[in-house]
């Protein structure tokens, strides 16, 4: 009898911690242990500053092609607040609502990327021959696209393979 009674109080005991262990918040951006919206964008903001520097060092750039420069930097730079739901915005729209909310973010999206193509096609029509070179070389390294594609350093469909269209042996 004592026998069963302690393992009786072993299997409530473990059961009692395991629905505890069950009942703490997950880590992540609802339970606090990753970063906010607000730290992703700085740190996006300061990679984008760092390969931008570093960009505009290869291009040598003139005088006369620093406004250009600025209006291409200006466009490029990541927004502030992407177009995501968090799921407890989510889970307060109802179909119909999140139906047309996709809608609005994929016109923002379709906007955003005929604004950045006509950024690039702008900015690099201002350089010379050499520096166009050195401009699509590095915008297939470094993901300088009028699409983000995959991630902050670009790739996506194409792996690393460059993001030249043939450049995969697959």
């Amino acid at each position: 009898m004592k026998r069963t009674s302690s393992r009786l109080l072993l299997a409530t005991i473990i059961t009692a911690a395991s629905t505890l262990a069950l009942a703490q918040p997950m880590q992540g951006m609802q339970g606090g242990g990753g970063m906010d919206r607000e730290t992703t964008y700085r740190d996006r903001m300061e990679s984008f500053e760092l390969r931008m520097a570093e960009f505009k060092t290869l291009l040598k750039l003139t005088p006369q092609q620093e406004p250009a420069w600025k209006s291409f930097t200006a466009v490029m730079q990541p927004l502030p607040q992407p177009m995501r739901l968090t799921p407890a915005e989510r889970s307060q729209l109802t179909p119909k609502q999140h139906a047309e909310w996709l809608q609005q973010r994929d016109t923002f999206r379709q906007a955003r990327t005929a604004q950045r193509s006509e950024a690039i096609t702008t900015f690099r029509a201002q350089l010379t021959p050499e520096q166009q070179q050195t401009f699509d070389q590095y915008a297939a390294q470094y993901g300088v696209r009028s699409v983000p594609q995959g991630g902050m350093r670009g790739g996506g469909m194409q792996g690393n393979c460059g993001g030249a269209p043939g450049s995969c042996t697959r």
